[in-house]
């Protein structure tokens, strides 16, 4: 079983589809932003997602977390 195992195909793929909507937004600076983000979240909690304002703009629940 994958990570994602237990999400509905179509719950997952509308949280890739939050982060490609996340992408068009912010344009080129997206790959920096998104590692700022999880350095962020991983020194405030831990982990890359929790804190990650990306991961949760998507919906942290829906991808898996």
């Amino acid at each position: 079983m994958t990570r994602y195992g237990h999400i509905p195909h179509t719950v997952r793929h509308e949280h890739e589809q939050r982060h490609s909507a996340q992408w068009a937004a912010w344009g080129s600076t997206y790959p920096l932003a998104y590692g700022l983000a999880a350095a962020y979240s991983g020194k405030e909690s831990g982990d890359y997602w929790t804190a990650n304002y990306f991961e949760n703009d998507a919906g942290l629940t829906e991808g898996g977390y």
